[in-house]
């Protein structure tokens, strides 16, 4: 017997004591050996739950960004209606003073070292907009 017939039949053998039922790599990728319907069917059970288990995980994340993302949107929004509170006094007194252009009056708050909600410099679109805020 040649090696290659010794091999073929110990596989054989093996096969037929352990009554292995599907081929091992059926799961990392296709193989030229046809695969019983039952095995079939549980290879595309396990597959569809490993599918929905990545679903479930995603829209959890997606639901915890979300939580997150509303608590840091409404904080922000309470330090900004901080700030607009603290800084209204000051556009009033500008604007008093008969500076309305909102180019000049950020440039009057620049000159204060006075810095936008954002710890930036002001521009007339920065004043703009908390022109309307202070408005409402």
């Amino acid at each position: 017997m040649s090696t290659h017939e010794s091999d073929e039949a110990e596989i054989q053998r093996f096969l037929r004591e352990r009554g292995v039922t599907h081929c091992p790599t059926a799961y990392a990728e296709s193989t030229q050996a046809s695969i019983r319907p039952a095995d079939r069917a549980r290879i595309h059970r396990y597959s569809e739950a490993i599918n929905l288990q990545r679903k479930n995980r995603q829209k959890a994340v997606t639901e915890k960004i979300k939580r997150s993302s509303r608590s840091s949107e409404i904080t922000q929004r309470r330090k900004a209606t901080s700030f607009d509170n603290e800084i209204r006094p000051i556009f009033e007194e500008i604007i008093a003073s008969g500076i309305t252009m909102n180019s000049r009056i950020a440039r009057e708050l620049n000159r204060r070292e006075i810095r936008s909600f954002y710890k930036t410099p002001w521009s007339d679109r920065s004043v703009h907009r908390m022109r309307k805020r202070l408005e409402q």
